[in-house]
């Protein structure tokens, strides 16, 4: 069972940039996307497939059959015959020595000898590295505390991501030394003195967005610069960190609705249904006679030629709803 602590290793790249950010966003829900959910389908079949469960293909989408699959290979591939593979490790109590807050659950851990390998699955579609890749440094550190701090001379860190492998090796003394590091991070972040530093990067995945005077702010003294006077990297920098805001925004006036608020002559639109595969597979297999049929992928495509996709291999789903102004 994954324990949910407050400075996670997912979050250190952000309390480095901006320490109140946890303390924040502390008491603010969890929500979650179609990005998100995705994902934690994927770790699900990883998960499955590295300790042996049975998976049953009926109803699962075979692209995320195929990367859970594709990285329970690399994991294979990585342990060899002499490794020794850990699925789903929580390292709270282990990190818990350096700050009571600190913790985390690594995908997978592999022990080869004195090598000590951790490998993370990612899912988003931008490339992750893992050389000097906090959250990695962090469940390793956690992984020589749990497994033997003075056992293992080298420690690979590996990110298993479609279409992005990236593999760093360190000598174990590099992960002891990222305690101090660590320490210093969590220090800050407990430091009530410490004030917001809002960036594009930082508040991206902040639940506090919405609540945070310093974002408001700065997005707003960002919208007065002048375009033709300033550098167009930071600019675009700081475009991106208004967007941020003002999607944050908008996504809590959504909940706000739904629960009753007066936005005035704002409100919610009905989001589109739509039809897809809930068997590609199946569906593939189905139509494997049917060259016209094959070669086109969406349901509604073969619609409009006369094809139906019988029921049993296609799903009903309903974008999120959109904010529109009406006079």
């Amino acid at each position: 069972m994954t324990i949910h602590t407050l400075y996670s290793a997912s979050s250190l790249d952000r309390l480095a940039l901006c320490p109140p950010s946890a303390r924040l966003g502390k008491d603010i829900p969890d929500t979650s996307s179609i990005h998100a959910e995705k994902g934690t389908r994927i770790h699900e079949l990883g998960e499955m497939l590295l300790t042996g469960e049975s998976v049953d293909i009926v109803g699962i989408d075979a692209d995320e059959l195929q990367i859970a699959t594709k990285y329970a290979e690399y994991v294979w591939e990585v342990a060899g015959e002499d490794g020794v593979i850990y699925v789903e490790e929580s390292f709270h109590d282990a990190l818990a020595k350096y700050h009571p807050e600190l913790g985390g659950t690594a995908d997978t851990v592999i022990i080869i000898g004195d090598e000590l390998h951790v490998i993370d699955l990612k899912t988003g579609k931008a490339a992750v590295q893992a050389m000097e890749n906090k959250q990695m440094l962090t469940y390793a550190l956690g992984a020589l505390e749990h497994h033997g701090i003075n056992k293992f001379s080298v420690v690979h860190l590996h990110i298993y991501q479609p279409g992005n492998i990236s593999h760093v090796s360190y000598p174990a003394t590099r992960i002891k030394s990222w305690a101090n590091e660590l320490i210093e991070i969590a220090k800050r972040a407990d430091d009530p003195f410490e004030k917001p530093n809002p960036s594009a990067k930082a508040c991206h995945f902040c639940k506090a967005k919405t609540v945070c005077p310093a974002i408001r702010e700065k997005a707003i003294t960002n919208a007065q610069q002048d375009f033709a006077e300033n550098n167009l990297e930071k600019l675009l920098d700081d475009a991106k960190l208004a967007i941020t805001w003002a999607e944050s925004i908008q996504e809590q006036a959504k909940q706000a609705i739904l629960d009753g608020a007066d936005a005035g002559h704002w409100h919610l639109k009905n989001g589109r249904k739509m039809i897809s595969y809930k068997d590609k597979v199946g569906a593939e297999a189905y139509f494997a006679e049917n060259a016209q049929a094959f070669e086109l992928k969406s349901p509604s495509a073969l619609k409009k030629i006369g094809i139906e996709v019988p029921a049993q291999y296609l799903e009903e789903k309903v974008s999120a709803p959109s904010l529109i102004r009406k006079e």
